[in-house]
């Protein structure tokens, strides 16, 4: 399909699979208009930071971890979990960056991994036929015609949910819980049940001898803002678009250089005579085996976002 100009819209002009079918159209356009005025959930600025990062993985400076759960849950939706998460993604990227002697991006599959693919549009129990659970952005996995039903609220629902996961991860990545003596002290303790004891042992030893060697030289978190923080960028699959849309951001250079704007409106930005769009529901987005068709919709509203996109490849899937 010839290229077009691009529009946070211009997916609407393509097949767009794996969306809702509202009972109420115009109900989910005001969501959508509600969302669209929200501040965003994450920053230019930030979404470029980790543009370079992930070039620097690519030239093979830096190693790149992506880890979460396959699908985030409203009922889940609770701080020790989002903790434990955050503190296995660091003891993990503590092993990588010391065994591989390069720095490691982390990436979270949190604040944003609300909506799910299905290969079926309707699911059947004993003779009775619903629509399927689409994540809980869309309904709830109760099999009930009220659970099933796609309600555009959940949208906001999420919004939240997201706005306040990214809150708490970027108050542990600052606030001290990131600190590599912390880090250093839950993988010790993580040795006691770890089938490569030994090994993990004599890892997790010298890991320790170097932050002591570390401190001795003036290099501790009271001194080195690194020993003490880090970041995590967020993801998730870009699959619900009409979500993606509304919270897709314009830089403008009233709202600081290269920081995301408030609304679609915007005013030329920085990198450009028309400035450059970003989807600020995440950092970075993928888009998945079922939606991932060049002439669709998907792939559509990617094209014209300066988020990195991921796109998962394996065998096609009807």
């Amino acid at each position: 399909m010839p290229s077009t100009p691009w529009r946070p819209d211009s997916w609407r002009e393509r097949t767009a699979r794996q969306q809702p079918a509202y009972p109420a159209p115009e109900a989910s356009s005001a969501v959508e208009a509600r969302l669209n005025h929200y501040p965003p959930l994450v920053l230019a600025p930030e979404v470029d930071t980790l543009c370079r990062r992930l070039a620097d993985v690519a030239e093979g400076r830096a190693f790149l971890l992506h880890g979460g759960d396959c699908a985030e849950s409203f009922a889940d939706f609770a701080e020790p979990k989002i903790r434990d998460t955050f503190k296995v993604l660091l003891q993990m990227a503590v092993v990588l960056t010391f065994g591989g002697a390069m720095p490691v991006v982390k990436v979270a599959r949190l604040a944003g991994q609300y909506a799910k693919p299905r290969s079926q549009a309707t699911e059947e129990r004993e003779g009775r036929s619903l629509p399927a659970y689409r994540g809980d952005i869309v309904n709830a996995p109760e099999f009930s015609e009220a659970a099933r039903r796609p309600d555009p609220e959940r949208m906001i629902a999420a919004y939240h949910h997201a706005a306040a996961t990214l809150n708490l991860l970027r108050g542990y990545a600052q606030g001290g819980l990131a600190d590599l003596h912390q880090v250093a002290q839950w993988n010790m303790s993580f040795v006691e049940s770890n089938p490569l004891r030994e090994r993990y042992q004599q890892m997790a030893d010298r890991i320790s001898e170097t932050l002591h060697f570390m401190d001795v030289m003036g290099v501790n978190s009271a001194s080195t803002s690194t020993v003490r923080e880090t970041q995590l960028y967020t993801s998730h699959e870009a699959l619900l678009l009409p979500y993606e849309e509304a919270l897709a951001r314009r830089a403008t250079p009233h709202c600081g250089e290269g920081a995301a704007g408030p609304s679609r409106a915007g005013t030329p930005g920085r990198d450009g005579p028309a400035g450059d769009w970003y989807a600020s529901s995440a950092h970075f987005l993928w888009i998945g085996e079922r939606t991932r068709s060049v002439e669709e919709a998907h792939v559509e509203f990617c094209r014209g976002v300066a988020n990195p996109i991921g796109v998962k490849i394996g065998p096609a899937i009807e």
